[in-house]
């Protein structure tokens, strides 16, 4: 799966929850074959919205974990850059401790 496809998984469960609970059949009461029908849209849409709605987050928290990762690994360059003095030469002569 990639990311169109879930957001077309997630597209399709909303509708299918929608047209469910907009339904002139779910005004119905009783357990006839309408109620059947609105009770498989608003089940199937619960299903195929949260495969969706679940790959969506999951690659989310791979992003956010990615980015975090490299934030730390910088801020720990950073640090070690301060630590050993990070001297470097100036153009016109002496010596420059950047921090």
């Amino acid at each position: 799966m990639n990311t169109a496809n879930a957001i077309g998984f997630l597209l399709l469960g909303t509708v299918m929850q929608v047209v469910a609970l907009t339904a002139p059949e779910s005004v119905v009461g009783g357990f006839g074959p309408e109620a059947a029908r609105t009770l498989w849209l608003q089940f199937m849409g619960l299903v195929t919205g949260a495969l969706g709605g679940g790959y969506l987050v999951r690659e989310g928290g791979r992003e956010i974990v990615a980015m975090a990762s490299r934030a730390w690994a910088r801020r720990i360059e950073a640090r070690e850059q301060v630590a050993q003095g990070a001297v470097r030469q100036v153009p016109h002569g002496g010596v420059r401790v950047t921090f």
